[in-house]
């Protein structure tokens, strides 16, 4: 057994090490979660990147193609120890939606001084939100990255991670377990109370997300036919769950539909605006998974297509979530593109509503055909040329942010996942999507991108233009109203759907080739 150092700029901690096993296992075995591994560490992805001296192995062939700055930086999932090492670490921020709005609903009644966490655990961010259970006022919010993003980047990733490897399950446990415990401490500190003020918690999540919550493998999801182990919809003991608090402080776990339709989903539908609308609507919730509702009226109708991380900055080469410096809005105006990033912050990667509005300008440029591939140099617009160096499209000539042909085809496959998905719901409900009354987005993603972007490479759909709605972390929202009322509860637990299981759907596959194909020219 080996010590390995972890070092931040602040601090430093210590851990063991065995012989032969990876930085990034032990990292997550001492619960340091710093270290982004979409791939969920197999060395597929190159972003578990991060600085190591000391006794490990040298880097191997297959590191070296992913991880051309080897000799300076390290892949934190193939790099072993052999003895005593050292990782140097930053921690990070992210900007995480919080903002948003849930119908009014009447406040159960509580004692002042009754205090209650509202948490929406997304595969990649995490927000929680203290309320005063007898007013229903939110007092403060804490929210960053989630913590299980070591063990990947999407569910599927965190559901083999949890199946395949010795005690996964109980790590991605006990990581989401520890933040949110730290987030309660936090909150607490922040509004000068106890713990033990905190008699209540409601949590949403996608269905995965809740039964690596609750303990419960989501081994039966993520093989046909999906079936969940627990649909929730319930309130559980806050300690069994390792949650702190009060005693006798209990959970309400919103109620899932599906393997792939959770609690954040339900949840949302109670935002303002949209549990209240009887006419036709269409509501998405668009990240490592992508969830479609579709109300036509009088019946509602759900799926979840696999649109993987890609929106989430996750498997593109550049690519990061929310975080100081990743590039989120792109324009071109006058033949210059210009670029906002997070924070104002150096430009140093993109985030998924900058590959929309980079992609959107890629096809008005002819950089990119409708199939998605990369043009010659004599086939695009002249005023593409400085951007462009072989298959990779610089937004700023001479930066290190890129987009690649890869890229762009992933971009592809999820768009064309989303889309297909809502096609199908119009087509089992049939409806034309001119009957469509309101799109309202939903989650992070949803917030930040520019719809006529989403529009242009044909994410969402065009005919929409004009109808779109904002909601925020409405997830978030719906949990606080979870949390403070009864009456929201109740709303929920009496939420119908026809689900629809797009992966048996016939109508799926070749709506999916359809939507593969990109309409070019100027949006």
């Amino acid at each position: 057994m080996y010590t390995l150092t972890i070092r931040y700029p602040d601090r430093t901690l210590k851990t063991e090490i065995k012989e032969g096993q990876t930085l990034l296992s032990a990292l997550q075995s001492a619960g340091v979660h710093e270290l982004d591994a979409p791939c969920g560490g197999n060395g597929k992805c190159g972003k578990c990147l991060a600085r190591v001296s000391g006794a490990v192995t040298p880097p191997g062939d297959a590191e070296k193609k992913k991880n051309p700055n080897y000799d300076s930086v390290r892949l934190a999932c193939q790099t072993k120890a052999v003895g005593d090492c050292e990782v140097y670490l930053e921690e990070r921020s992210a900007s995480v939606a919080t903002h948003g709005n849930a119908c009014d609903f009447p406040v159960d009644s509580w004692s002042e001084g009754n205090y209650g966490i509202a948490v929406d655990i997304g595969t990649t961010t995490v927000a929680a939100f203290l309320c005063e259970l007898w007013t229903g006022n939110k007092v403060f919010i804490e929210s960053g990255l989630n913590d299980q993003r070591s063990f990947g980047a999407d569910v599927i990733s965190r559901s083999s991670f949890a199946m395949e490897t010795d005690g996964g399950l109980e790590k991605e446990r006990a990581a989401i377990v520890s933040q949110l415990n730290g987030f309660a401490r936090k909150l607490c500190a922040r509004a000068g109370i106890p713990v033990e003020s905190v008699v209540r918690w409601s949590m949403v999540g996608n269905t995965i997300m809740q039964h690596i919550f609750c303990g419960l493998s989501p081994a039966t999801i993520a093989v046909a036919p999906f079936r969940p182990l627990d649909l929730f919809g319930d309130f559980r003991s806050a300690a069994s769950l390792g949650l702190i608090g009060s005693d006798t402080a209990d959970v309400y776990i919103a109620p899932a539909v599906a393997g792939y339709v959770g609690g954040d989903i339900t949840a949302g539908l109670l935002s303002k605006g949209v549990c209240t609308d009887r006419n036709p609507y269409l509501f998405l919730d668009i990240g490592t998974n992508g969830e479609i509702v579709l109300f036509d009226g009088e019946r509602s109708y759900c799926a979840a297509c696999a649109a993987g991380p890609a929106f989430e900055g996750a498997q593109i080469e550049c690519g990061s979530g929310s975080i100081p410096g990743a590039i989120c809005k792109v324009k071109y105006e006058d033949g210059n593109i210009t670029v906002s990033t997070l924070n104002d912050a150096e430009p140093a990667s993109i985030c998924g509503a900058g590959l929309l509005d980079l992609l959107s300008i890629m096809l008005d440029l002819g950089v990119v055909d409708e199939t998605g591939r990369f043009t010659d140099e004599d086939e695009c617009s002249p005023e593409a040329l400085p951007y462009l160096d072989g298959s990779r499209f610089y937004p700023i000539p001479g930066g290190k942010v890129y987009v690649s042909d890869r890229d762009v085809r992933e971009i592809q496959l999820a768009k064309a996942a989303v889309a297909a998905g809502v096609k199908v719901l119009l087509q089992e409900a049939g409806m034309s999507v001119e009957q469509v009354q309101t799109l309202y987005l939903a989650g992070g993603f949803g917030s930040n991108l520019n719809s006529d972007s989403a529009m242009h490479i044909g994410l969402i759909p065009r005919e929409l233009k004009g109808r779109v709605v904002t909601l925020g972390n409405a997830a978030g929202a719906g949990a606080c109203a979870c949390l403070i009322s009864q009456t929201a509860r109740e709303m929920l637990s009496d939420l119908e759907f026809s689900y629809i299981e797009l992966s048996v759907a016939p109508l799926f596959t070749g709506a999916f080739m359809e939507e593969m194909i990109f309409e070019t020219g100027e949006n």
